[in-house]
């Protein structure tokens, strides 16, 4: 269960990395 957190909380971080890029 924790490490399907971090993945979900990773894709997080890198929609929103991709949101400021653009």
């Amino acid at each position: 269960a924790a490490g399907s957190i971090v993945l979900n909380y990773g894709w997080i971080l890198l929609i929103i990395l991709s949101a400021l890029c653009l």
